[in-house]
């Protein structure tokens, strides 16, 4: 055996470590930011430090929605084909999650029992799909118009934000509406629930992220956009807001105070709308090491078949 061939294995070896190690650099909060970019139709994934790492998942019809189950695979809304699409926790398609029942699906939520909520914005509905994908049927149309972003408090009711009223109606769990409007947000383009109990909503109207109380009374504002028109918003594990400028194809961040932290991201983001953290699962990371991005849909689709 020759000399080159000796080392050639061990080369390889600290060359998968390298990018063992890259990555995990880049992803030291145990979550990477998952980004609908609708510019481009992929998903793109961000680093702990706003690294691209490259597309999650493309070639997706106007990305909308993202929302992850309890075992971290991730659902998007495709506001073109009207359709939900499932990925793996490594970007594997899976196939068509949902197709029926859906009119320009925008935001996504999950219940506690592994229910999909779907906002139409073009039907004014919210569809509800059980955790297998079976169409449950209209969930709420009461006073909706636009409905764009969804978000569920601790007792289980469903909050709706409506882009053209601004308004913000509840749910309860059984579909029937709360009485009154929680808030009203001008052009409302997210709704998260943050740890504290307070919902957060993005401001196109004004471009401020305002801060609701668990009660609907307005905190006042957030964080301040300037001119920027933010659309999905996420709150990492480090408590920081981060939120999506549609215009100028950035991340920003801001801290628990609302303090504008700056761009966390801008390479690869490409007219973002909706934002979520997802996990970063340890098989990924050796796959991503061995082979990138193709290596882990390579290593997934090895191990779980797609969906019919």
């Amino acid at each position: 055996m020759s000399l080159a061939n000796q080392i050639s294995p061990h080369r390889a070896r600290l060359i998968m470590l390298a990018g063992l190690l890259a990555l995990m650099a880049g992803t030291a909060s145990g979550q990477v930011l998952l980004v609908a970019d609708s510019g481009a139709g992929t998903i793109e994934a961000f680093g702990a430090t706003g690294n691209d790492l490259g597309a999650f998942a493309s070639g997706v019809s106007l990305p909308n929605g993202l929302a992850l189950d309890a075992s971290g695979d991730v659902y998007l809304a495709a506001a073109g084909p009207n359709s939900i699409q499932e990925y793996s926790p490594n970007g594997a398609s899976l196939g068509n999650f949902a197709t029926t029942g859906l009119d320009n699906p925008m935001g996504l939520a999950f219940d506690t029992a592994g229910n999909l909520y779907v906002a139409n914005f073009g039907s004014s509905t919210v569809e509800k799909f059980s955790p297998s994908g079976q169409d449950l049927g209209v969930f709420a149309s009461a006073n909706l118009n636009g409905p764009d972003s969804l978000a569920f408090d601790a007792s289980g009711n469903l909050y709706v934000a409506n882009y053209w009223t601004g308004a913000i109606q509840v749910f309860s769990p059984s579909g029937s509406p709360v009485t009154g409007t929680f808030a009203t947000i001008a052009n409302p383009g997210d709704l998260v629930r943050g740890t504290n109990g307070d919902f957060y909503v993005s401001n196109q109207g004004s471009h401020v992220i305002e801060q609701l109380s668990p009660t609907g009374a307005d905190l006042g504002m957030f964080a301040s956009l300037g001119a920027n028109q933010a659309v999905g918003l996420a709150f990492g594990a480090d408590g920081d807001l981060y939120a999506a400028y549609r215009n100028t194809d950035t991340i920003e961040e801001f801290s628990p105070n609302g303090t504008d932290l700056g761009a966390f991201a801008t390479t690869g983001v490409n007219t973002p709308t909706f934002i979520a953290f997802a996990a970063v699962p340890e098989p990924a990371a050796w796959a991503l090491a061995a082979g990138g991005v193709t290596g882990v849909v390579a290593w997934l689709r090895r191990r779980r078949p797609a969906r019919a």
